[in-house]
């Protein structure tokens, strides 16, 4: 059994940047980021590419990176679901070594910016608060109290949060985001729960830069131009 089996999953389909796993971040690929950071975090003790794309497992394998399977269509369209990925993957990884890793962690391609001491950080963070489960966050930029949604009477509604309006953002309470670049759950935890975090999970507060989650072309631009300078 393996403590810490890790899941990189790489989508071959994307609606808002066509090949985005295999797009270009400075000198190599989008995935390549997540799975050089993977292979550098010694406390990890089996890292996997989930994908349904023959060009990243060739490009995996020529790197020495282990790609055990071609994932199934249906836990690779736009209704399939990131807990049917890792499920899938579980389903390996048991009938391969007969058993169940004791915690599971999932490092999505789409935050390249997120690296190995990040991960490190977060495993660490993980065992000392004896939690079930981690995710890390990132501060966010715009805060609530700037932000309004357009009602169906095309009004314009301020998104309500306790903090009172004051002008200061210095006032304010800090929000953070689910950045997307790390989780962690016990196995069981996760069987259970079919979640990879709660409101019980514990957390790790990573810095702005490296909580950059690739959604859409302007996330891309913004990616290539932070990589001219790490």
């Amino acid at each position: 059994m393996h403590k810490y089996f890790a899941i990189i999953p790489a989508r071959k389909g994307s609606k808002e940047i066509k090949n985005k796993n295999l797009q270009k971040i400075g000198s190599k690929p989008l995935i390549m980021w997540t799975i050089d950071y993977a292979k550098k975090t010694n406390l990890i003790d089996l890292t996997i590419v989930s994908t349904d794309d023959e060009r990243i497992i060739k490009l995996s394998k020529k790197y020495n990176f282990f790609t055990p399977f071609l994932r199934p269509k249906k836990y690779s369209t736009d209704k399939a679901t990131m807990t049917g990925v890792i499920n899938h993957s579980l389903t390996w990884y048991k009938s391969f070594y007969k058993s169940l890793p004791q915690n599971i962690i999932l490092l999505q391609p789409t935050s390249p910016f997120r690296n190995s001491m990040d991960i490190k950080n977060a495993i660490l963070k993980f065992e000392k608060d004896n939690k079930k489960s981690l995710v890390s966050i990132t501060e966010v930029t715009q805060h609530p109290n700037e932000m309004v949604s357009i009602t169906e009477k095309n009004k314009l509604k301020r998104i309500k949060t306790k903090d009172k309006l004051s002008g200061s953002r210095h006032s304010y309470s800090k929000y953070y985001f689910i950045d997307g670049g790390i989780y962690i759950s016990d196995t069981k935890r996760f069987l259970m729960k079919q979640s990879m975090h709660d409101t019980n999970s514990s957390y790790l507060i990573i810095d702005k830069a490296h909580g950059i989650d690739i959604n859409d072309n302007f996330d891309l631009l913004i990616s290539r131009k932070i990589s001219n300078y790490t």
